[in-house]
């Protein structure tokens, strides 16, 4: 369809859019405005007829006010003459007035007497029954009817509506008291019905209200609602007006009907009628005049500036132009044309240019992130790795705590790293993990370790203990990646931490069973800190998202932290939950899926309680809820546990003696009498001491070294800890080395091994050295990859007397030839002498991103390692 033919209709469509709704909504206007003239017409002449009815009230009220005034009637208020009633009352008198009953009352409203005015026999009796209950002085009387006051309106007798009036009886000048009173009433039957319609001029009926409910429910209820005339159309040439006739107790009796002809509304029909026509007919030639001006001076031009604009299209940056006529919005627009033609021919060339310097750009970005993560890692690597060699030396007990700790600070640095190298990859679907046998409860420790040191950073107004509670039954080995636990404990503990400035952090480490050989990992991680808004729950595991941006106490960190810990779990099959209350704190549950390795080696501790027996502990601390978890974590080794507040006495009484465990916290072993009792007689107490001290208590430590303090753990603890420095001291089984098989079981091979080691960094070679050395293995060491082949030529090539090696590591960054290089050489050396079986190489590198690590392998390798090294 063209733009013409499109706009057209569109037009089209607009004006009879257009037409239809000022159609509709003058009709709706116009037809309620001639509706309310119609209502207010009907209502107009609904009271014309009720002024009517009130005017012939009046007009008895006259005439009862004339005889009840009169001294003849005040006379025979007193002495009932009889000369009075035959002179007054007879047919030819009341009948001139049109009365239908007289009644006279005394002052206690008592009928003295009573007539009524039958017209068919012409003739004047006494009241009715059904009068005297009406006029009398029963509970069916008229209400509010008093001889003292004049009172007119509507009565019903016998199913009959009357005009009453009631007037009290005084002596013409009103100089005497009130006598009673003199009550007229006049029919309202079908003549005075007939009387009001001529009065008025107007269609009247009165009808009975039983009728009118029964026949119109509708009318005669809004009628009781609204307690006003209403109208109603009977048909299209009459409507009807309505109105309520009540009686003195204010009951409805009769419905007024007032009938009039429909004139304001046929008179509007007519002027809609005529309105719509000059509307439609105004709309037909707006619609030709502006369908004839718009093609003429936008469509036509449209058309012929497409038409340009195609032949442009097909012959791209060909130098025409649009033609431009005219001086309006559309010569402005092909002059637009032109100019962007323009341009675009200047600016295709650029374009092309620009899309090459962009692609070198974005493949920098890629090797800056890349050096980065390799320049970041590289120093790490020499921190740990020198740490480690330091800690494995006879240095002073303390000393080597405080290298504990600067190897944990560089463990928060590489997690900083991975934090950001990992949410990187998880974008890119990426993310790998790592499938080897781990200690659970090393990772444990050494994740609370890496959040306590940030502990001391804090300051002396910090009141925060860290609680660990595992499971007894946990078994010792998972497989599964150790580096991405870690990293998800240490997130979730240090977040804890970061929003919990007094209290406790805790954490719970259970089992769930799973399918076979898996069991369900499953972790909490809890706090009492400031809890997280149910608004923010959502939030909280979106990236650089934080649930408060107002604490004051923050640490450097990537923001990435709850949402690596979510994507790491989800990618491992997992579950993490979050609840909290504010102020209350926040509990992280997770729930993650590990395999158990064919023959899981029994725990350490457990094998050696059931050697040594029954045994007693004893926690010297302040009561606290550190406490009552380690009380609990002993009972559930089968320890008989009790938690004591400490004084020096305490340490001399039977209840400590006879323990062969104390624990000592920090809060009490600080009292200087407590540790001068120490420093006396600490080697004369049979029992295992241990004392639980913060990470940064140095001096104490050394204090309590150089006392004779055998065991010192650090806080957060695992009640394993406390039950191996009892082992120690009962059976002396665990000496460094054999603790190191134990600990570390895929150190063990099957035979040494020669191995050929090329690094540039002088750190690197002394760190892969001695943990190679450590296992047993021999180790030759060079600085570059020329090195490197030159050193394995002789044994590749198959000369007799060369020296052999049964594995290469190899640096991947060095200078005169690289790794990569260095391995193409190795194999290609194998492939001239058709040696029957490769060496393998292994590559050491600070490069993780998987593109880096394929394009390791693609040189030849046959594994990767990625430092740090452990």
């Amino acid at each position: 369809m063209s733009l013409r033919t499109r706009t057209l209709l569109i037009l089209a469509a607009i004006l009879l859019g257009t037409l239809l709704t000022l159609t509709f909504v003058l009709h709706s206007i116009l037809s309620g405005k001639f509706a309310s003239l119609e209502q207010k017409k009907g209502q107009e002449h609904v009271r014309r007829v009720e002024l009517a009815l009130e005017n012939l009230n009046k007009q008895l009220v006259a005439k009862a006010t004339d005889w009840a005034q009169w001294d003849d009637t005040y006379e025979f208020m007193s002495d009932h003459n009889e000369e009075y009633l035959h002179s007054n009352i007879s047919f030819e008198t009341l009948s001139a007035i049109s009365l239908s009953h007289v009644v006279y009352r005394d002052i206690d409203r008592k009928i003295l007497k009573g007539y009524e005015v039958d017209y068919s026999s012409e003739s004047v009796g006494d009241l009715s029954p059904a009068a005297l209950e009406i006029l009398g002085v029963g509970e069916a009387a008229l209400p509010g009817v008093t001889p003292e006051a004049t009172k007119f309106g509507t009565l019903l007798i016998a199913g009959q509506p009357y005009l009453f009036a009631s007037i009290p009886v005084f002596d013409s000048r009103r100089e005497k008291t009130c006598r009673g009173s003199l009550l007229f009433s006049i029919a309202l039957d079908d003549k005075l019905t007939q009387t009001l319609a001529e009065q008025t001029r107007l269609k009247v009926k009165i009808t009975d209200v039983a009728v009118f409910s029964s026949e119109n429910p509708d009318v005669f209820k809004r009628l009781q609602l609204e307690n006003t005339p209403i109208t109603k159309p009977l048909s299209e040439d009459e409507v009807s007006g309505f109105a309520l006739m009540r009686d003195a107790k204010g009951s409805p009796i009769r419905v007024i009907e007032v009938t009039l002809e429909r004139d304001i509304f046929q008179q509007g029909q007519e002027a809609i009628s005529f309105l719509i026509y000059a509307l439609f007919g105004v709309m037909i030639l707006a619609l030709v005049v502006s369908g004839a001006s718009l093609n003429r001076w936008v469509l036509s031009r449209l058309s012929s500036l497409k038409r340009e604009v195609s032949e442009i299209d097909s012959k791209l940056l060909s130098g025409k132009r649009v033609t431009q006529n005219g001086n309006d919005e559309l010569t402005s627009l092909g002059s637009t044309i032109n100019t962007f033609l323009s341009a675009l021919e200047e600016s295709q060339s650029q374009l092309m240019a620009a899309r090459v310097v962009a692609e070198k750009a974005n493949a920098a970005k890629s090797m800056f992130i890349a050096r980065v993560s390799h320049e970041l890692r590289t120093p790490v690597a020499s921190i740990i790795g020198l740490n480690g060699m330091l800690k494995k030396r006879k240095t002073e007990r303390a000393i080597n705590e405080l290298l504990l700790m600067q190897g944990v600070a560089a463990e928060g640095l590489l997690t900083i790293i991975n934090e950001i190298l990992d949410f990187s990859t998880v974008e890119q679907g990426k993310l790998r993990f790592e499938e080897i046998s781990f200690d659970i409860r090393k990772v444990i420790r050494e994740s609370l370790q890496v959040v306590a040191a940030r502990l001391p950073a804090l300051g002396e107004s910090c009141n925060l203990e860290m609680i660990c509670e595992i499971e007894p039954n946990l078994p010792k080995f998972l497989i599964g990646d150790p580096t991405k636990l870690r990293q998800v404990l240490v997130n979730l503990l240090a977040n804890s931490v970061k929003f919990t400035e007094r209290g406790f952090v805790g954490i719970r480490i259970a089992t769930a069973p799973s399918e076979s050989s898996r069991i369900k990992l499953k972790i909490e991680v809890w706090d009492t800190g400031i809890g997280i808004p149910a608004d923010k729950l959502e939030s909280i595991f979106v990236a650089f998202n934080q649930a408060d941006e107002s604490v004051t106490r923050k640490y450097q960190g990537t923001g990435l932290g709850l949402t690596i810990v979510k994507q790491i779990t989800e990618a491992l099959g997992g579950e993490i939950s979050l609840s909290s209350t504010v102020g209350e704190g926040a509990s992280f549950k997770l729930s993650i899926p590990y395999s158990l390795p064919e023959q899981n080696e029994a725990l350490l501790v457990q094998g050696d309680m059931a050697s040594i027996g029954a045994v007693s502990a004893t926690i010297i601390s302040e009561p606290s809820m550190l406490a009552d978890s380690i009380v609990t974590g002993l009972q559930e080794f089968g320890v008989s546990v009790k938690a004591l507040a400490c004084t020096e006495s305490l340490l001399n009484s039977e209840a400590c003696q006879g323990s062969d465990l104390i624990v000592l916290s920090e809060e009490m072993i600080s009292q200087p009498d407590l540790i001068n009792f120490l420093e006396r007689n600490i080697k004369t107490i049979p029992a295992c001491l241990v004392a639980m001290l913060r990470p940064g208590q140095v001096d104490l430590r050394e204090r309590l070294y150089a006392a004779g303090m055998k065991h010192i753990v650090s806080t957060p603890i695992l009640v394993e800890d406390l039950l191996t420095c009892l082992i120690e001291d009962r059976q002396k089984l665990h000496k460094l080395d054999e603790k190191t098989k134990v600990e570390n079981p895929l150190a063990q091979t099957s035979r040494k091994l020669r191995i050929l080691v090329a690094d540039d960094t002088a750190t690197n070679r002394i760190i892969v050295e001695d943990l190679l050395l450590e296992s047993g293995h021999s180790v030759v060491c060079v600085d570059d990859g020329e090195k490197l082949v030159e050193r394995l030529r002789p044994m590749l090539e198959g000369k007799r007397g060369a020296e052999t090696f049964d594995i290469v590591i190899t640096d991947i960054s060095m200078p005169v030839m690289d790794g990569y290089s260095a391995t193409r050489a190795i194999r290609v050396l194998e492939q001239e002498n058709k040696s029957s079986q490769q060496i393998p190489v292994v590559a050491v590198t600070a490069h993780v991103l998987s593109e880096e690590q394929d394009k390791i392998r693609a040189a030849g390798v046959n594994d990767v390692i990625t430092k740090p090294i452990r």
